[in-house]
């Protein structure tokens, strides 16, 4: 056999055998884009019960973790426990900002920030309703937007990374965008443009996708 039939061979489209797996973390990258900025828009509602944009800051820091959390556990094929155990530890890891009574530099978590985790996941939500606007993010009250940036923002990338449907991915992003309806205050007019951005956005988002797939049924690149 000589040197040159051991070289990859071009598919019919002149892309080399490497491409496929190019082109998924090129896929990557727009799932995980679109997700940030999805999801920042599901929790902007939680503002109008929080002092400043400390809100959107903590919740970015979960959002940013979830994602590329939900991308490790999918480019690793780890098991359901493995996944379970891992998102634990990371919750924890990143949750300092999420806690600045309790952290270090409001950015490292410390000695009391696990316990304080479990208490804010046990007592922030119903102590965030029954809060006069505007709230702080101290007293365990900035696990909410914390939680729902990492949880909704992991399970997106987690199902946009595990299956093609192109809905499907969204629908962490919308249970978000529901709890930040319930626990925010009602403005009829500023929701309104908060859900319309949010349908935009994922129907531009499955769009991308079902053109992904699409691609990939007709052996495309």
């Amino acid at each position: 056999m000589s040197r040159l039939s051991t070289l990859p061979r071009p598919n019919r489209r002149g892309s080399a055998v490497e491409a496929p797996a190019v082109t998924d973390e090129k896929d990557a990258l727009v799932d995980a884009f679109a997700i940030a900025v999805i999801a920042l828009v599901s929790l902007v509602g939680l503002k109008s019960v929080y002092d400043g944009i400390g809100v959107m800051i903590v919740g970015s820091v979960g959002i940013a973790a979830g994602i590329v959390l939900g991308w490790l556990v999918r480019r690793a094929g780890l098991s359901a426990l493995s996944t379970l155990g891992l998102f634990s530890v990371v919750y924890v890891v990143a949750s300092g900002p999420a806690l600045p009574d309790d952290s270090i530099a409001g950015i490292l978590p410390g000695p009391q920030t696990p316990s304080a985790l479990l208490n804010g996941l046990i007592h922030s939500w119903p102590d965030l309703v029954t809060t006069a606007p505007p709230a702080g993010l101290g007293a365990g009250l900035g696990v909410v937007p914390y939680t729902c940036g990492f949880v909704g923002a992991g399970l997106a990338m987690l199902l946009a990374r595990k299956t093609a449907r192109p809905l499907l991915p969204a629908l962490p992003l919308l249970l978000v965008l529901m709890a930040s309806f319930v626990l925010g205050t009602v403005e009829p007019f500023s929701t309104m443009i908060q859900g319309g951005l949010f349908a935009l956005m994922a129907l531009g988002w499955a769009a991308v996708r079902a053109n992904r797939s699409r691609r990939s049924t007709d052996g495309t690149i």
